[in-house]
């Protein structure tokens, strides 16, 4: 903190000053700090262990800090802010948002030859009050919390749902990150190693229905990061450039609407016409299961411009076998995965969490077992099996 309190004394700033001290700043630089201060116009009021620094920054005409996550609170607080950067690879984040009119930026500590000249530029911010309330208005519409959706809107801005491009193949829609593998990872892995362009969808967060009363928020969190991690890798390694996930809570897909579920995946849909569908059975003890099931029927209702071919349902190992429902699994589709079993298996290892010890379905060897019975099933070495729901033969000529 001691940069900015010598460049507000080099100007000859007159008036209070918030003065927060991070756990970092001993106690002999607070010392030294508050020496070097004396004789100055500054009144200074210090703090530690801020515990409402929301407050304390409203509090503030300005700010003046490294740019970085407290240049953004500032930003959300409605205060101007004026910033400098500790290093140079910082510096293009901070002149794109001085370029938004969301802050101004002062200097790079690494650049001597610009923090020459940060008090004189500082100076001319605090004579500028109408300058400072421009900043805080423009940072405040910039940093209002809702980052994702605009960022989501100007993809969607961006891409056209009517170019070629944007068209998939087949689309796998499904409840929970692990279920693109234990269903059906064979037949996804046939499709894009085949070139055929194919897109994911995964709706749950697939965690926070695990979550005992004894864990703590940062317990559930690591989960999270952790299943999110084993399906970027996933995603990854499978090559999937189009992918997404909508992280509703795990199993209370029942507390939501189903219009609400319908309406997250229709543009979807929309934007990428797929010929081949994959979804959850709708027989399935997971309740999740069952509304994605219902949701993509009712998003894929015959219209104008569907391409829709195939709709097929998948079975996941433990929720498919345990349902007892008037929709049983039995399948009607059969596809060879003999060539890609044992990189399905592999993948699976990702999402440990999902595996348990054999006899369990969910094991590698209840995995194997299950392809290869399948297999036998229809006379192929080893198999996935599915419903077919739906099918229409359509004249691809006149798309």
């Amino acid at each position: 903190c001691a940069l900015p309190i010598y460049t507000l004394m080099e100007c000859a700033y007159e008036g209070p000053v918030h003065v927060v001290l991070g756990a970092g700043y001993s106690a002999e630089k607070e010392r030294i700090l508050r020496k070097r201060m004396d004789g100055s116009a500054l009144s200074a009021i210090f703090y530690r262990d801020v515990r409402d620094m929301r407050s304390l920054m409203r509090q503030s005409c300005a700010g003046m800090v490294a740019f970085g996550t407290t240049a953004y609170e500032l930003m959300s607080q409605n205060v101007a802010v004026m910033a400098y950067t500790h290093y140079e690879w910082q510096i293009p984040s901070a002149k794109l948002f001085e370029a938004l009119g969301c802050c101004i930026y002062l200097g790079c500590a690494e650049k001597p030859d610009e923090m020459q000249s940060l008090a004189t530029r500082a100076r001319d911010c605090l004579a500028a009050p109408a300058v400072m309330h421009e900043l805080a208005k423009r940072g405040r519409e910039m940093v209002d919390g809702k980052g994702a959706k605009k960022v989501a809107s100007l993809i969607e801005n961006m891409v056209s749902a009517e170019k070629d491009e944007q068209l998939l193949d087949v689309l796998f829609v499904l409840a929970h990150p692990g279920d693109e593998l234990l269903g059906c990872g064979g037949t996804l892995l046939r499709h894009v190693r085949a070139g055929e362009k194919v897109g994911l969808v995964i709706l749950g967060d697939g965690v926070s229905s695990r979550r005992k009363e004894s864990d703590e928020e940062a317990v559930v969190m690591a989960a999270r990061k952790e299943l999110r991690t084993a399906l970027q890798k996933a995603v990854d390694r499978i090559c999937l450039p189009t992918w997404y996930y909508f992280r509703f809570e795990d199993n209370r897909f029942d507390r939501h609407d189903l219009l609400e579920i319908i309406q997250s995946i229709e543009p979807v849909f929309k934007r990428h016409r797929p010929r081949i569908v994959y979804t959850n059975h709708p027989g399935d003890l997971n309740i999740d299961h069952r509304r994605t099931f219902e949701a993509v029927v009712t998003a894929l209702r015959p219209g104008p411009g569907q391409r829709l071919e195939s709709l097929f349902s998948v079975e996941v190992p433990t929720s498919t076998d345990w349902g007892i429902s008037l929709h049983p699994f039995q399948p009607n589709w059969f596809v060879d995965i003999h060539a890609h079993l044992e990189e399905k298996l592999n993948l699976i290892t990702l999402y440990s969490r999902e595996l348990r010890e054999d006899p369990h379905p969910r094991s590698l060897q209840g995995i194997r077992d299950r392809a290869l019975q399948w297999g036998r099933f229809c006379g192929l070495n080893a198999a996935e099996a599915f419903v077919l729901h739906r099918h229409v033969a359509r004249n691809t000529a006149n798309e």
